[in-house]
């Protein structure tokens, strides 16, 4: 596995960010500095996990790298198959700490994009009406984590490919 240095590294490159103000509106946008890294590795539309019509799927990437990041700074792994299953243990959590709590948050989330309906329906199918609008951004936040982590992974087993087969490369 490359160096768990080199990885926390390159993580905290990609997921340098900042907010921007939007024009003509009191409203911030997070953008990421290194875009077109980012986008490669997350911005396709069958990746499912930027969206570039959801402000959200920014901030939701954004907290999911911070918490890889924080993972990997605090545990020890001896293979990327071992990381992706310890991430993968966290991922309900972490999504469950995105879920706004205000209602006013969230109905400000389901109204931004027309395709978070789409969660709300799923939450409906389950039956629970307490907290259904939690519940719903709930199953967009761990969607939008567990295909991140897909992305993540394949982009680390690149990079571990290109290091093995890059000696001497800088």
């Amino acid at each position: 596995m490359k160096n768990k240095k080199e990885i926390i590294k390159e993580l905290e490159r990609l997921n340098e960010s900042k907010l921007i103000k939007i024009q003509n509106s009191d409203n911030e946008r997070r953008i990421f500095i290194n875009r077109d890294d980012v986008f490669n590795i997350w911005g396709s539309e069958d990746k499912k996990v930027l969206n570039p019509f959801n402000d959200y799927t920014y901030e939701w990437l954004n907290s999911f790298l911070y918490n890889v990041i924080d993972l990997l700074n605090s545990s020890n792994f001896d293979d990327l198959e071992e990381l992706k299953e310890t991430i993968n243990e966290n991922i309900y959590e972490w999504a469950d700490n995105e879920v706004d709590i205000y209602t006013a948050d969230l109905t400000k989330w389901l109204s931004h994009n027309n395709g978070n309906v789409f969660y709300l329906e799923e939450a409906a199918k389950e039956g629970n009406t307490e907290n259904i609008l939690g519940i719903a951004q709930y199953k967009a936040i761990e969607e939008l984590f567990y295909n991140a982590l897909v992305c993540l992974m394949n982009y680390l087993n690149l990079m571990n490919y290109l290091n093995d087969n890059c000696v001497g490369e800088k």
